[in-house]
C-alpha cells in the first residue's frame, strides 16, 4: 500500500506538472538571457546591456509583431538593475537571501531587435520593479532571483497584468553564496523570464531551492545555448 501510495502521488504530481505548462504555455511571457553584474562600490545588481549584453531570446503567447523570432532575437535586450537593500542580508547557515530595491523613478525595460542585429528604439514592455529578492544555497555559485514587474508602458503593454512576475536564475557566478558575498563585486550568467501572471506567491523563498532549484536549472540551461552572438 505504500508503494501504491507513492505511485499515486508521483503521478497526481505530474498532472498537476502537466497542467502548468499546459496554462503557462498561452501566458504572455518573454524569455531572457545574458551577463549579471554586481559592483560592491554602487551595491548595484544590474543585467548587462549593450554589445554582448543580456538579451530576449524567446517568448511565447504574444502577437508576432511582439514576440520575439529568429530575425529579432539580435539586438534584443533587457535593462535591469537594482540596489542592495540596507540590513537585508541573512544567513542561516544554510542558505543566503538578500533584498533589493530600486530608485523611486527607476524603470525597467525591455526591447526587440530590429531585426538587422540592432536594438529597435520604442520598448516592447516598461515597469517598475518591487519585492526583488536574490536567494541560494551557501556555498554554491548557483542562486534565484525573484520579484515582480509593474507595467507601466511598451508596444505589449497590453498582454501583461499587473503586477507580472520576474523569476531569473544566475548561473556560473564568480562567488559562493554566504553572508561575505556581497563585500566583493562578482559577475555571472542570468537566464529568467517575464511572465504575465502573479498566480504564484514571491518572493518564492527557500523551501524552494533546496527541493527545486536543480530541476529550474535542467529546464533553464538549454535556453542559454540560444542567446545569439553579436
Amino acid at each position: 500500500m505504500g508503494m501504491i501510495s507513492i505511485l499515486g502521488w508521483l503521478a497526481a504530481t505530474v498532472l498537476c506538472l502537466t497542467a502548468g505548462l499546459a496554462r503557462a504555455a498561452a501566458v504572455p511571457d518573454y524569455y531572457f538571457n545574458g551577463p549579471v553584474n554586481f559592483d560592491a562600490t554602487t551595491e548595484a545588481l544590474s543585467v548587462a546591456t549593450g554589445p554582448g549584453g543580456a538579451e530576449l531570446f524567446e517568448s511565447s503567447g504574444l502577437p508576432t509583431q511582439y514576440s520575439v523570432d529568429a530575425a529579432n532575437a539580435v539586438g534584443s535586450e533587457i535593462v535591469l538593475s537594482m540596489n542592495l537593500a540596507a540590513n537585508s542580508i541573512v544567513d542561516n547557515g544554510y542558505s543566503t537571501t538578500a533584498s533589493f530595491d530600486t530608485a523611486a523613478d527607476y524603470v525597467a525595460a525591455l526591447y526587440l531587435g530590429n531585426g538587422s542585429g540592432g536594438t529597435s528604439n520604442a520598448p516592447v514592455l516598461t515597469g517598475t520593479l518591487s519585492n526583488l529578492q536574490v536567494s541560494g544555497i551557501d556555498g554554491n555559485n548557483a542562486g534565484v532571483l525573484t520579484g515582480y514587474l509593474h507595467p507601466t508602458g511598451g508596444l505589449a503593454y497590453a498582454f501583461f497584468a499587473d503586477p507580472s512576475d520576474v523569476v531569473a536564475l544566475d548561473f556560473d557566478l564568480t562567488t559562493d553564496f554566504s553572508q561575505s558575498m556581497y563585500a566583493a563585486s562578482f559577475s555571472g550568467q542570468i537566464n529568467g523570464e517575464v511572465e504575465s501572471t502573479s498566480s504564484v506567491p514571491l518572493p518564492w523563498g527557500l523551501p524552494l531551492l533546496s527541493t527545486g532549484l536543480g530541476l529550474l536549472g535542467l529546464a533553464a540551461r538549454p535556453r542559454t545555448t540560444r542567446v545569439s552572438t553579436p
